[in-house]
């Protein structure tokens, strides 16, 4: 039996699916990300001690930025990445499957 409200397949076509398309866009985003900070050693530029990174954010209005907090980031980021791609991608096919047009 297949669904066929109107309402509920709306529902999966603009709002499921294009938050399939972002949950990919997003774990590709992050592991490009990744691949940077491991090519460009921004573990020994960017320790995390503390340092505020002199970026201009007070000039226009941006909060200071420092190590810890980019620091924690990028952890943030390798845990998202590690979590999709679990149990050989389980999140990361399941997100492929729906998506239509991840970035």
């Amino acid at each position: 039996m297949a669904i066929t409200d109107p309402q509920a397949v709306r529902f999966c076509n603009e709002t499921i699916r294009q938050a399939a398309d972002k949950i990919v866009g997003l774990h590709y985003e992050l592991i490009r990300m990744k691949q940077q900070w491991v090519a460009e050693g921004m573990g020994a530029k960017l320790p995390d001690d503390g340092q505020v990174v002199e970026d201009g954010a007070p000039a226009d209005g941006r909060p200071p930025l420092n190590t810890t907090e980019v620091n924690a980031l990028k952890d943030y980021v390798l845990a998202f990445t590690a979590d999709m791609e679990a149990n050989d991608n389980l999140k990361l096919n399941t997100a492929l499957g729906i998506a239509v047009n991840p970035r």
